[in-house]
């Protein structure tokens, strides 16, 4: 928990030296992003240890870190290579514009979070879902029964979150479904228990982004 306090913290001292401008976001997570690389379970993915793609991005020497990056539960190892360095994504509404013609308000500049404490900007993502630093659940609200990006379980069902308002949250997930074991292989499309006001991706939908 104090991991993710210390990067959004990192992230928010971003955005006041950059005229409130949040940092990049992008999928993929090119150069001048909040964090570099992607992520897998490949055994050739050197992006999956490299600690230089982390101090490459823009948020890093607001923290000067690396260790912030990962959650110290998460024992996300390649062979031959080690530990994975990253166990975290960005909200894909903080610092991005994700596709065209999404019904989901952006946020670019501070000023853009109505009720900051109400939107994450960090999160916990599971081990077999987690690539770029960008993460998105699902494209729309009711259009699908699977999870694009999965959020972590690490702590005995629980996920950490970062706000834009600097506040850090502890999340126990209800439903089976989002406390997916770990495989080991990359996975997307992982379904869900039926959405119903109390689930977990309403949960998450409701800090996510207003869906306009």
């Amino acid at each position: 928990m104090n991991n993710v306090r210390q990067l959004n913290m990192a992230w928010v001292l971003y955005a006041g030296d950059n005229q409130d401008c949040v940092a990049s976001n992008p999928p993929y997570s090119p150069a001048g992003s909040w964090v570099l690389g992607t992520e897998n379970w490949s055994g050739g993915n050197t992006e999956n240890t490299n600690r230089n793609l982390i101090m490459q991005g823009v948020v890093f020497p607001y923290a000067k870190n690396t260790a912030i990056y990962h959650c110290p539960a998460d024992s996300s190892a390649i062979p031959a290579l080690g530990d994975r360095v990253r166990s975290v994504a960005q909200n894909a509404f903080v610092g991005s514009t994700p596709f065209p013609g999404s019904a989901y308000k952006n946020f670019l500049r501070m000023q853009d979070f109505g009720t900051p404490s109400m939107i994450f900007t960090f999160l916990e993502e599971h081990p077999d879902s987690i690539n770029d630093g960008w993460f998105l659940p699902v494209t729309a609200p009711g259009g699908t029964s699977q999870w694009l990006d999965l959020p972590a379980s690490y702590h005995n069902g629980i996920c950490n979150f970062a706000f834009a308002d600097g506040h850090v949250e502890m999340h126990k997930w209800r439903d089976a479904s989002t406390r997916k074991p770990i495989t080991k292989q990359y996975r997307q499309g992982l379904p869900f228990s039926p959405a119903n006001p109390g689930g977990d991706l309403n949960w998450l939908l409701q800090r996510l982004s207003p869906y306009q």
